[in-house]
């Protein structure tokens, strides 16, 4: 039950990141907060940080117009990874519900423009995703940021709607298909080939559920260094060996959201 080959192997630790968004409405139970569905942008009244944060909101406005106070607040708002060097980035799910993109461009720090995946600042090198949401409906834009996905992504995946969704958007790169595996432990295998890494021991590999919701992840040791020194992370587990089960599938790491009143 290994994510490397041969006798070496990637253990992980979760750590939790002050510098992701706090989704304090996405683990509250039905009824403590007020009805909104999530998207990408929401415009609201100025108002306290906690009010934005109860909500969501990812970008923040007053009037249509962003005023320099509310950057500043969306900035802190804003999930991203707690790293800057990241080999590989494995993410659990993909979806239109949790990013207009599919993947937040601003977390996997790649952009898409038309025909051309570029890298952004600090870029990710190899991305891994395991799953289409399925409050997505099929969509799948954005699947071609991806460097490998999982067989079951391209089972949901809903051609017409994604093509549709790429065409419309006049970025036919967002529907490309990436390599896909049938299993985890075969993409993981492929993955961890295109690194650059003679020693996989010193792999720097950070594991998601979304782009949605940074602030709780897996990291493997190759980042416990620097951690340490870092007084916004805070280590969760001990280290571990990361699990598969008999079909060669990963075992859930994280704990599901529970639904708001919206999605009832």
């Amino acid at each position: 039950m290994i994510l490397t080959s041969g006798s070496k192997r990637l253990r992980f630790r979760i750590w939790t990141s002050g510098l992701a968004l706090s989704l304090g409405a996405a683990f509250a139970a039905p009824g403590q907060l007020p009805v909104m569905k999530r998207s990408d942008v929401v415009f609201m009244y100025e108002a306290g940080r906690q009010t934005y944060e109860d909500y969501g909101a990812t970008v923040l406005a007053w009037g249509g117009k962003p005023t320099p106070k509310a950057l500043e607040q969306a900035r802190g708002l804003m999930p991203r990874l707690p790293f800057e060097e990241v080999d590989l980035l494995i993410v659990d799910e993909m979806g239109k519900n949790l990013s207009g993109s599919g993947l937040d461009t601003n977390v996997i720090r790649r952009n898409t423009g038309g025909s051309f995946v570029t890298p952004g600042a600090s870029p990710v090198l190899r991305i891994y995703v395991r799953s289409l949401h399925p409050d997505s409906h099929g969509n799948a834009t954005g699947i071609g940021l991806a460097d490998f996905v999982h067989d079951r992504l391209l089972n949901a995946m809903d051609p017409q709607a994604t093509w549709l969704n790429a065409m419309t958007a006049l970025m036919p790169a967002n529907a490309r298909v990436p390599m896909h595996f049938p299993t985890d432990r075969q993409a993981l295998a492929a993955a961890m080939q295109v690194i650059g890494r003679a020693d996989l021991r010193q792999a720097k590999v950070l594991w998601i559920k979304n782009t949605l919701t940074c602030q709780a992840l897996a990291a493997s040791e190759a980042y416990l260094e620097e951690a340490r020194q870092r007084p916004d992370l805070r280590l969760q587990t001990q280290p571990a060996l990361p699990e598969f089960d008999a079909r060669g599938d990963l075992l859930p790491m994280f704990r599901a959201r529970a639904k708001t009143n919206s999605e009832i």
